[in-house]
C-alpha cells in the first residue's frame, strides 16, 4: 500500500500564502460571532428566569389571597 496526497495539488489558495490578515480578520469575525451567540444565550436564560420568578410570586399572591378569602378559615387543606 502506498500514500498517495490528497487531491490533484490543486487547492483553493485560501491558505497557500500563510496567515495573512484576510485569515487574521475571518478568525476574529468568527470569534465576535460566537461570543455573541452565547452572550444572547445567556441573557434570553436569565430574562426566562426572572419571568419564571415573577409567574411565581404572582402565583403564590394570589394563593394567599383566595386562603385569606376562605369563608371556612380553612387553610391546612389548600395546597
Amino acid at each position: 500500500m502506498t500514500w498517495q496526497a490528497a487531491g490533484d495539488g490543486t487547492g483553493s489558495g485560501l491558505f497557500e500564502g500563510g496567515l495573512t490578515w484576510g485569515v487574521v480578520l475571518l478568525g476574529l469575525l468568527g470569534l465576535l460571532a460566537l461570543v455573541a451567540v452565547c452572550s444572547f444565550g445567556v441573557l434570553a436564560r436569565m430574562r426566562d428566569r426572572a419571568a419564571d420568578r415573577r409567574s411565581l410570586e404572582a402565583l403564590r399572591a394570589e394563593r394567599a389571597a383566595s386562603a385569606g378569602a376562605d369563608p371556612n378559615g380553612d387553610t391546612a387543606t389548600r395546597g
